[in-house]
């Protein structure tokens, strides 16, 4: 039926909560009115599996329980995980800019196997997830372990080297000019900041066979060639790749760059895993002051569109909130 004239219709939003209001949601109530008023105003709630991961975290049996039930909740719309996403994009500006590293012979199976667990309806991850059942203990969810001790860690010496060696000044520094010198002589210019810190992250995953950015790229990318011509692989991070084609690594490295200004927490890691998002909804909430100026900077600088974020308030006021927020983002959504 064609539209009435002078009708309006609404453009369907994402919005994505980060994972402090799945705990005012599960302390205080408000879940089902909060996705009542999300289908009236077409908007989609989405959740990051890195929000499952930190709920996961929690050594409250009931606590953790009643938060998965609600973050893994099948009507939700689920994101991929970050490594998945991340290792699309840079699939894609190795065909641009390196075909020479791909193979010839493309093997998809594990891969279509691994997307599969993530996208199934049941027995898959969010399934799991929902009904609190641990993943196997194996190489990949130890190292995985590890590496979130280690990253708290490396959040609180950062932010020591920060205080001795900078100013405060510095962290009101255009995200777009923020530099940084590679260690390696032999690249004489500094480099954007993200363009390092992502070289960095890349080179040390790929040294893992359980890494999760490997799995991704591995049927179609030869990481050992890659990792062979080091040279060209350190020019393609530098000063080839695109930021608008690496929106996740850029909003990953201006998260950590303003982190360190601040102080760090045990959810210092996962909002820089959270942060990659950005790039995939239209707009974020959050009782995380700090979490919301960081995206708000990112909003506001980045060489492309990302979320807008909303601060909630925390506690019996959180639904009623992202109600409101949400009744907000579907006013400003309708259309001619």
């Amino acid at each position: 039926m064609p539209r009435a004239k002078n009708q309006r219709t609404r453009v369907q939003k994402t919005v994505m909560l980060d994972t402090n209001l799945w705990r005012y949601l599960s302390d205080f109530g408000g879940f089902e009115r909060v996705m009542s008023v999300a289908q009236e105003n077409r908007v989609a709630i989405s959740v990051a599996p890195g929000t499952v991961f930190e709920i996961r975290e929690l050594k409250d049996d009931a606590t953790r329980k009643a938060m998965l039930r609600l973050a893994a909740d099948p009507r939700l719309n689920r994101l991929m995980p970050e490594a998945y996403s991340e290792a699309e994009d840079f699939k894609s500006e190795v065909r641009r800019l390196r075909p020479k590293w791909l193979r010839e012979n493309p093997n998809m199976k594990e891969v279509n196997r691994l997307k599969y667990s993530w996208t199934r309806v049941k027995g898959g991850f969010w399934e799991r997830a929902r009904l609190d059942i641990a993943p196997p203990v194996t190489d990949e969810s130890m190292r995985g372990a590890t590496e979130v001790d280690a990253a708290r860690r490396e959040a609180i010496a950062l932010r020591e080297i920060v205080k001795t060696q900078y100013k405060p000044q510095e962290a009101e520094i255009p995200l777009t000019s923020v530099y940084y010198a590679p260690p390696d002589d032999s690249w004489a210019h500094p480099v954007e900041y993200w363009r390092a810190g992502a070289c960095y992250i890349w080179t040390s995953e790929l040294m893992y066979y359980t890494s999760p950015y490997r799995e991704w790229i591995d049927g179609e990318v030869d990481h050992i060639e890659m990792l062979w011509d080091s040279q060209s692989f350190k020019s393609f991070w530098y000063y080839e790749v695109k930021a608008e084609n690496m929106k996740r690594q850029w909003l990953r490295g201006a998260f950590e760059y303003l982190q360190r200004w601040y102080k760090v927490t045990s959810g210092t890691p996962g909002d820089s895993l959270l942060a990659s998002h950005l790039a995939e909804v239209d707009s974020v909430l959050s009782a995380d002051k700090n979490f919301v100026r960081f995206a708000e900077r990112c909003h506001k600088e980045a060489p492309f569109k990302t979320a807008t974020a909303i601060k909630i308030a925390a506690g019996a006021a959180t639904a009623d909130e992202i109600c409101a927020a949400l009744n907000d983002i579907g006013k400003a959504s309708l259309s001619d």
